[in-house]
């Protein structure tokens, strides 16, 4: 009977989210602190299976901030953070913060797997471990699907180093990352599988750098700062290559707890080679602002140069409850250059064709929304919010290789948007999460392919006896535009609106004991043939297992 209630209380939050759904829009960067309970993160950004047996993000190709946007953020894909580690060392905590006490973490970590459809997995990490002034280690990561279905193998590699040194006043973070992913075109052609794999592939190799120092302390005169920079280079298996160099700063001010200003700046240079054709992009971004924590309200503007056309655009932010410790009214109006690059549009789709333009975008959000605590038991969160993008980027098949992915750029989009969250803790043991979106689009010039616009996400925790955890979640979104080649006309093509994606995924981890667990996951559990990118078929069910180690 409990599990019966537990499925129906499961099935009911998801069914009251069906309805109406799309794939969620990453929120605005929040530097302030006001709202307790914080806006929830429900469900994370949706990434069903592809036949490689790793996960994508559906959302449409919007450019996006990233986390820690500051200083304005310009990429999809954001830099490798300083600590990023398996085993998760801890960050720096935000400016102004008095030094932080250093939790612990573990020295060693290990998480190694295999399953159904032949998906090895080995994730091993190791640090110094964690003392007054430094903490240093690595990673390595290989992860990959070497089934039977002709041409799907992938694989993925990652290598990385971090440290951290702690002084008296100060934090300095460096890391140094190395990427290679490999995938084939496997629907390059359905008649002819005479061809070699390995000219079907596409394979790149992405190298990084990063550092960053910033006061742990206040210092004289109430003011924090934090200077970093990175540099990324992208080369993959058709000559194609892309650098970019990130410079940015922060400066704040305080003149009491409720008053600072801030100024941030960011730099960044880009070079794309793509087709033997060389593009290159250049951004000067400063964001002054001015905080009223009474009011929660900051006011502030982006301006700069991005490449030789100057500009200024507003960024207000503000957050207060109106029914104390309890909900609060939430609203921002901002917009943001960005620079987009071939490193960006390749690790979100892989399958691009040799000869892709890159253009830069404007994105411009208005929101207002409101979010809180219902009971103590109840969290939720409800926005509303318009979108407008300027060279709004689209996948669409290709005419000669069809198989392979050209970019189309509208020269402004415009999108409006309902997103409601809510967590239901119904016991100390079982926590549910639902996610839904309604977003409707206004193209000027291109079809909105491969963007849904109803999606819906669901989550359940539970934790049936000591040292289980069992997780599930689904993913829903309706049918997108694909463009498909006309059978009777020749060389015409037509959107055609492909099927539902429908994907169920379940985990479950057993704590043997302080250092040791076992772990099992189940991918695409009702075994549905979706498609994310037109005839780029994702894997069935997929099963793997496991243990983790760590000391």
């Amino acid at each position: 009977m409990q599990l019966k209630a537990i499925i129906i209380i499961f099935v009911s939050v998801l069914t009251a989210f069906a309805a109406k759904a799309q794939q969620p829009t990453p929120e605005q960067a929040d530097t302030s602190d006001l709202l307790k309970p914080e806006q929830i993160d429900v469900i994370k950004a949706y990434e069903p299976v592809l036949a490689k047996a790793r996960r994508i993000s559906v959302s449409p190709k919007l450019p996006e901030q990233a986390v820690d946007n500051e200083v304005g953020s310009q990429n999809y894909y954001s830099p490798p953070k300083s600590v990023d580690a398996t085993f998760e060392p801890p960050e720096l905590k935000a400016l102004g913060a008095r030094k932080q006490a250093l939790e612990p973490v573990n020295n060693f970590w290990l998480k190694a797997g295999y399953g159904f459809r032949a998906n090895p997995l080995i994730d091993i990490s190791g640090s110094t471990g964690l003392s007054n002034n430094i903490n240093a280690g690595g990673q390595l990561k290989f992860d990959a699907a070497k089934g039977a279905l002709e041409n799907q193998q992938h694989q993925h590699i990652l290598g990385r180093a971090f440290a951290r040194f702690t002084a008296k006043k100060f934090n300095v973070e460096t890391a140094l990352k190395y990427t290679n992913q490999t995938h084939y075109y496997y629907g390059y052609n359905h008649l002819d599988l005479s061809f070699n794999k390995d000219e079907v592939r596409q394979n790149f190799n992405d190298f990084n750098i990063a550092a960053k120092l910033a006061n742990n302390r206040n210092l004289k005169g109430n003011i924090d700062f934090s200077l970093g920079g990175d540099f990324s280079f992208l080369a993959d298996d058709n000559s194609n290559n892309n650098t970019v160099v990130n410079l940015n700063g922060l400066g704040k001010k305080y003149f009491s707890k409720n008053y600072f200003v801030k100024a941030a700046a960011q730099l960044t240079f880009s070079t794309n080679k793509i087709n033997d054709e060389n593009t290159t992009d250049f951004l000067l971004n400063v964001n002054p602002a001015f905080f009223v924590a009474p009011a929660g309200l900051e006011i502030g503007a982006n301006l700069g140069l991005l490449n030789d056309k100057a500009y200024i655009y507003p960024k207000i932010k503000i957050e207060k409850y109106f029914i104390k410790d309890k909900i609060a009214f939430y609203g921002g109006w901002e917009k943001w250059p960005i620079v987009n690059t071939y490193r960006d549009f390749l690790y979100w789709n892989p399958f691009l064709a040799d000869d892709v333009s890159i253009k830069n975008s404007i994105k411009e959000d208005r929101y207002i929304g409101f979010r809180g605590a219902l009971t103590e038991r109840v969290t939720f969160n409800l926005k509303v919010k318009q979108q407008l993008v300027e060279n709004y980027a689209v996948f669409s098949s290709g005419d000669s290789t069809f198989n392979r992915f050209k970019i189309e750029y509208d020269s402004l989009a415009t999108s409006f948007g309902i997103h409601p969250q809510v967590e239901f803790k119904v016991a100390k043991e079982i926590s549910i999460k639902a996610s839904a979106e309604i977003l409707a689009y206004n193209f000027s010039n291109v079809k909105a392919y491969h963007i849904p616009n109803y999606m819906l996400q669901g989550g359940i925790i539970l934790k049936p006896i000591e040292n289980l955890t069992i997780e599930g979640s689904l993913n829903w979104a309706d049918g997108r535009l694909v463009r498909f080649e006309n059978p009777i006309e020749k060389n015409a093509y037509t959107p055609v609106r492909d099927r539902v994606i429908v994907d169920l995924n379940a985990s479950a981890n057993y704590k043997i004991s302080k250092n040791f667990d076992f772990f099992a996951e189940a991918k695409n559990i009702l075994n549905q043939k979706y498609q994310l990118w037109n005839r780029y078929e994702a894997y069935g069910l997929q099963l793997r297992g496991g243990v983790i180690v760590k000391f």
